[in-house]
């Protein structure tokens, strides 16, 4: 009895750090946020801001997902201004893209698309590319639920997607989280979340989510998530959209 009243007392306590932490990191993040509505101007400050790399974490949604995400990637890394030169890495570098594990489709889109200098072999970040860069990872996580597949199973399956992506954030440490989803990202940016609440004070990884062009007038159900709790820039391709959700950006067509 004894025993079962410490683990309850120690149960106790790591749920009230928890959720201190988390309530001292959510007003940062919502505080950052605030006039941040329709600026383009502080999107385009806000990039130009910073001159050194930043480890990046990529997380692709395979399907439609991931070809607005390769037309993403390729402004931000293939423009003039953003490419890496001969032995120096780029603004974003080095880069991690985490797929889920039923993924087929991401990596040939890639690839098909002129971003093949960027891939290295899966679980593998040594290789180099042509200008002397350092090729990115490529990781898989447990998808938190298929399509189609029941709730009661996506309860597992999310759970052990969670655990995953939270040892994934922990050991890879990116400064940067950029995706679109679909659900596959919601369990990295929840490890990213909580780490930055619960780590050192110093590990404040940005969370930027690009909403589907297809979202008009409302958000995806990713984007919902997102957009109330995970991500510290939300950017949308619609201005009506904006209105809708003042601390989402609009910066024009990026794709």
């Amino acid at each position: 009895m004894l025993r079962l009243a410490e683990l309850f007392a120690a149960l106790a306590v790591a749920l009230v750090v928890v959720f201190w932490r988390v309530w001292v990191a959510l007003p940062r993040r919502l505080k950052s946020q605030d006039g941040g509505g329709a600026s383009g101007k502080r999107a385009q400050e806000a990039g130009s801001a910073r001159t050194s790399s930043a480890k990046t974490l990529v997380v692709l949604g395979s399907g439609g997902h991931t070809s607005e995400m390769v037309a993403l990637l390729r402004g931000l890394l293939l423009g003039a201004e953003r490419a890496p030169r001969a032995g120096q890495p780029g603004r974003y570098a080095p880069l991690v893209f985490v797929l889920s594990a039923t993924d087929k489709t991401s990596l040939p889109q890639m690839r098909a698309r002129g971003l093949s200098a960027l891939l290295g072999a899966e679980g593998d970040g040594d290789a180099a590319d042509a200008g002397g860069a350092a090729a990115a990872k490529i990781v898989r996580i447990t998808r938190a639920r298929e399509v189609g597949q029941r709730w009661g199973s996506s309860a597992l399956t999310s759970a052990r997607a969670c655990a995953e992506a939270l040892r994934l954030v922990w050991r890879e440490r990116p400064e940067l989280v950029l995706c679109n989803g679909p659900g596959v990202c919601v369990p990295i940016c929840l490890a990213a979340f909580l780490l930055r609440a619960l780590a050192s004070p110093r590990y404040r990884p940005k969370i930027v989510f690009c909403e589907s062009f297809c979202r008009v007038s409302t958000l995806s159900l990713t984007g919902k998530i997102m957009y109330h709790v995970l991500a510290d820039r939300f950017v949308v391709h619609w201005p009506a959209l904006q209105k809708r959700f003042p601390k989402s950006e609009y910066v024009g067509n990026i794709y």
